[in-house]
């Protein structure tokens, strides 16, 4: 059997709830959620749900592994 390297594409937007005195403050907290989490898992205080979620499979850039 073959082994393969597959690109998958994901493309998201996930809201998170951010107590901050204003939305300069939100906004910078979320921007260090990406840099300190940098995925679409961040911790459950900041109650993130999936709003949108798409998703594709690059096959021009298929490539057959070498053992």
């Amino acid at each position: 059997m073959k082994t393969y390297s597959v690109p998958i594409f994901f493309e998201e937007r996930v809201l998170v709830t951010i107590e901050a005195e204003t939305q300069e403050q939100a906004e910078e907290q979320a921007e260090n959620l990406v840099y300190d989490y940098g995925g679409t898992d961040y911790p459950k205080e900041y109650k993130q749900d999936f709003d949108y979620r798409n998703w594709s499979i690059q096959n021009t850039h298929i490539e057959e592994q070498t053992q």
